[in-house]
């Protein structure tokens, strides 16, 4: 091979095709070898069949004394290698590069170069670049020489790299042509792994190319002085392709060229070469590097600032998204950054002695992605993760059919091809989402249900009602319900009130989603699951609970199918998924506790089951059952306190107090105004729905008996049934003013009605309907859902228990409240008995009703026998000071006679204020020393801290984790015996 005359002179091309002259081009081939016994032999003998082949061949072993060493000199003999050139361990690519180079031009000069036949210049030299873990095709240096002959303008060029295939398997694309965003991020010109299709068969001019097959012209070589030894890895073909872009020089790709390319470095397989253990760190590492060596003066410290910054987002990222591994690469890739000034100021130097040009400038400005490249990655990664979580809620399974197994890679699943929109049940379901919450967020006014106060609006207020202080009574703290709801509202500047709207309004929809990925998780038939959970998702509605705004039967509702998948997970899931399991099961617990705080007779003896059953999972069995007790520490001694409050649901004093009777009861009917004439939801309705569910249950039972999860589910059944009834009957009194009021029975129903449709769905026997059937029942079912689960909250916002309308304190009053710091003393007179309340700025909000009025229980009393003798016989100077002593500025009354008018009207201190459309207001003229404000707990702030952070750890804990973006890396993790296989072919 070192004759050139006897080498290609014109090279023969497909039929159709004119021939192309490659007489005028010689090229100078560099192979580097480092550690490569395993994988340089099939190197070797694609090289040795190459045609064309190229002029001169070196290899350079940066491993010298290895066994290829042995391998290289056999093909030296054989006429396949030139020159084999002994390297150094610790040198890089660029620097191995240069040793052949040298070696190749003085073994050059020593022999009698003859001109090519036919040739009447002076050849046009190139430079071949090839790695250690290639498998050329026989004409890939050809398709580059043509390619360069055609377009004499090219300076530098690349062949199409692909991962190694077996046989009958579509060719698949790495990375060839690639770029570098803002961030150090590789830009691909196409995915890596995509299978090969046509999408590249167009050259493309680029900002750079891998060194693996780089074809570089001598004497742009030259000019540029190769390649940069500060990157010896990776990146190093991108540096030199962004280089000659700027100094004017054309860099594309020659799409026609092909060759596989192992990428044994990014799989972690050179542990003792630059690319280390850990080369995703190295490359992360490299490509910051890159990017800051571009930047001069103050832009390259900012620059700096912002990779670092990114660095550790990054590294956040990958932690709460379960990846430690790549969270530890970030790390190792900060440590190498902040370690290598010295590297970046000799690469930045080499950047600034290259030569360039404003057009050069221009052309790399245009070929680099724009600044939102990042973000537009990042946008499509979280537009990934919820459609695949939209799909995994929905009960998409995940099983792999025998057709699927033996047809090729371009057959997928069934329902892989078409997106999510395409399904009609998703679409219906997002319908129902988008109007329930979207019909009531269009009226104005706040939330507000017989159950359900408004929401807070701003940040400040929507934790305070947590982290505040209760003055109302001592050794009582807020429900953690209401820090819960404050955590939602967050992200929407402390809107708890958009929160209950999503929640309340979104709660069929919802709930239809969590049932149905809960029964197919329990293998239930797809048809069976999605009319079985079309029935959960309305319960809320028939028992008549969401009508009155009842946190605890929506929540339950919601949550209720998730810890059932959750624990569905933790007992039939190996490894990590039955932690993930364990940790579901601990999240979902804690929201239904602390709606429910009973709930922990089952959960406790559930937890004892599993231990007996599955001993091996006893460490999940602990932090499903400890955490929520942890979690929910603070909460427990009010409990202890106030015993009653283990029985009731959120905002107790609110709930209807009404008994039931037991058989009403039992068939779904529960007390407080949930229909259109102010009633309960009749029993025409109720009782179809409960007996319907018993009647499945019983075919669930009697089908499938002696399955644990039938015989469990009835176990839940009797016992919520048990549960319902008895509470019914009982008076309880909740603090902070130990109010008697009737627990709600609306959650145990909803336990009971679940587990009875989960014995009924697990004995119902599979579907036998074709497959556009089947998709027409589901259509049918959800429109039903959307008919009767939402129809209601969209239409019936008027005359409905649940309504959305405006403070009706007059405006001028809560203009005032908002500017100074005064409360409201509201008297209504409506009814038989005469209620008041204290009303600060934002009004009574959500959680309110379990904290209490703003004063202690002495004040609270002093103001119930205030009101008193203003209504009967008027106050004093005396009473008008005591109210501006509690910061009262005003007094508004409702439904006062003339009578009581006079009466109130004559206290000396209140001045008569104008009439609203409610009532009638007072102003109240007295002064008094406003007293100082409640100081904040520093532990009760402390305890929130210390909550916040471990719910967001079993947050991270139970969802799933990130998915590697890498396909290198399951190379590396089978580890090194398969590429030796793969070699071996």
């Amino acid at each position: 091979m070192s004759e050139p005359e006897a080498t290609w002179e014109v090279d023969d091309e497909e039929p159709g095709t004119d021939p192309v002259d490659l007489s005028g081009e010689q090229v100078t081939a560099v192979l580097v070898c480092h550690d490569s016994t395993t994988w340089l032999p099939s190197a070797l003998a694609s090289l040795a069949a190459l045609d064309p082949a190229p002029d001169y061949l070196v290899a350079v072993n940066n491993t010298p004394g290895d066994e290829a060493d042995v391998l290289l000199e056999a093909a030296r003999r054989e006429g396949t290698l030139d020159l084999v050139v002994p390297g150094r361990r610790e040198h890089g690519f660029a620097e191995a590069v240069e040793a052949g180079l040298a070696a190749a031009d003085a073994d050059l000069l020593e022999q009698t170069v003859v001109p090519r036949r036919g040739a009447t210049a002076p050849p046009r030299r190139w430079v071949w670049l090839l790695h250690d873990d290639v498998v050329a095709e026989p004409d890939v240096l050809g398709e580059l020489l043509r390619h360069v002959a055609t377009e004499p303008d090219l300076d530098l060029t690349g062949p199409t790299l692909l991962v190694p295939s077996r046989a009958n398997q579509p060719r698949r694309l790495t990375d060839s042509a690639v770029g570098v965003a803002g961030s150090g991020r590789p830009v691909p010109q196409a995915e890596p792994g995509e299978v090969l299709q046509g999408q590249l068969d167009r050259p493309a001019d680029v900002l750079g190319l891998s060194t693996c097959g780089l074809l570089v012209r001598r004497d742009v070589w030259d000019a540029l002085g190769g390649l940069a030894p500060e990157l010896p890895v990776f990146r190093d073909g991108v540096e030199l392709g962004w280089r000659a872009t700027r100094a004017g020089y054309r860099v594309a790709t020659t799409p026609t060229a092909h060759l596989v390319h192992r990428r044994v470095g990014r799989a972690g397989l050179r542990a003792r070469s630059h690319t280390g253990a850990h080369p995703s760190a190295v490359d992360r590492a490299l490509g910051m590097t890159l990017v800051a060596a571009h930047r001069t003066g103050p832009a390259a410290l900012l620059t700096s600032l912002r990779l670092v910054l990114g660095c550790l987002l990054r590294m956040v990222g990958f932690v709460l998204g379960k990846a430690p591994d790549r969270a530890a690469d970030e790390w190792r890739a900060l440590r190498r950054y902040l370690a290598g000034g010295r590297t970046r100021s000799r690469l930045r130097e080499r950047v600034g002695a290259a030569p360039a040009t404003d057009q050069g400038r221009a052309t790399a400005h245009r070929l680099r992605p724009r600044w939102w490249y990042s973000l537009r990655l990042g946008v499509e990664w979280v537009a990934g993760a919820v459609s695949d979580a939209w799909r995994d809620l929905g009960g998409r399974r995940q099983d792999t059919s025998l057709d699927e197994l033996t047809g090729d890679d371009f057959a997928g699943r069934e329902d892989a091809g078409a997106p999510w929109w395409h399904a009609p049940l998703a679409l219906l379901v997002g319908v129902v989402l988008v109007a329930g919450v979207f019909g009531r967020m269009l009226s104005p006014g706040l939330l507000t249900a017989p159950q359900l106060l408004p929401g807070a609006t701003t940040l400040t207020t929507s934790w305070g009602r947590y982290l505040d202080p209760v003055t109302a009574a001592d050794g009582v703290v807020a429900p953690p319900w209401v820090g819960l709801a404050a955590l939602l509202a967050t992200p929407l500047a402390g809107h708890t009130d958009w929160v209950l709207v999503g929640v309340l309004a979104g709660a069929v929809g919802l709930a239809f989603l969590t049932a149905r990925a809960a029964l197919r998780a329990l293998d239930v038939d797809p048809v069976t699951a999605v009319w079985v959970s079309a029935v959960w998702a309305l319960l809320p509605t028939v028992l008549g609970a969401a009508q009155r705004g009842s946190l605890l039967a929506v929540g339950f509702a919601v949550v209720l199918p998730l810890l059932l998948r959750a624990a569905t997970r933790l007992v039939g899931r190996p490894g990590l998924e039955s932690v993930r399991g364990a940790f579901g099961v601990a999240l979902a617990a804690t929201v239904l506790l602390a709606l429910q705080p009973a709930l922990l007779v089952l959960l406790v003896p559930a937890g004892l089951l599993a231990l007996l059953l599955r001993p091996r999972l006893r460490a999940q069995v602990a932090v499903a059952v400890g955490v929520p007790v942890l979690l929910l520490g603070p909460w427990w001694p009010t409990l202890v306190r106030h015993p009653g409050r283990w029985l009731t649901g959120p905002s107790p004093t609110l709930a209807p107090d009404e008994p039931a009777a037991p058989w009403r009861l039992l068939l779904g009917q529960t007390p407080g105004p949930a229909w259109f004439d102010g009633g309960p939801v009749p029993l025409a309705v109720t009782a179809p729905v409960v007996l319907g569910c018993l009647a499945l249950g019983l075919l669930g039972l009697v089908r499938r008996g002696r399955q644990p999860v039938v015989r469990t589910a009835w176990l839940v059944a009797v016992l919520g049934l048990a549960a319902a009834v008895l509470t019914s009957r009982l008076v309880v009194t909740v603090p902070p003013y130990d109010e008697a009021v009737r627990p709600e029975t609306s959650g145990w129903l909803l336990v009971a009605l679940g587990a009875l449709l989960v014995a009924g769905a697990r004995g119902l026997p599979a579907s036998r309907l074709p497959g556009a059937l089947r998709r027409a029942v589901s259509v049918l079912l959800v429109l039903v859902l959307l008919t009767v689960g939402t129809a209601w909250w969209v239409f019936d916002g008027v005359t409905g228990p649940a309504e959305r309308r405006a403070s009706r304190l007059p405006p001028f009053i809560t203009s005032a409240m908002a500017d100074q710091p005064v409360r409201t003393l509201a008297v209504d007179l409506t009814g038989e008995q005469t209620r008041w309340n204290l009303l600060t700025a934002d009004g009574p909000r959500l959680g309110d009703a379990e904290r209490g009025l703003p004063v202690g229980a002495a004040e609270r009393a002093e103001l119930g026998a205030l009101v008193t003798r203003l209504v009967a016989t008027g106050g004093d100077d005396e009473a008008t000071r005591r109210l501006a002593e509690l910061q009262v500025g005003f007094v508004w009354v409702r439904g006062a006679e003339p009578v009581e008018v006079t009466t109130i009207g004559s206290t000396p201190g209140l001045q008569v204020g104008s009439d609203s459309p409610g009532g009638r207001v007072w102003t109240v003229t007295a002064e008094a020393p406003a007293p100082p404000a409640p100081a904040p707990d520093p532990v009760l702030r402390a305890l929130a801290v210390a909550q916040l952070v471990l719910l967001l750890g079993v947050v991270v804990m139970a969802a799933p984790a990130l998915r590697r973006e890498e396909e290198d890396e399951p190379v590396a993790r089978r580890g090194r015996a398969v590429l030796e296989q793969e070699a071996g072919r």
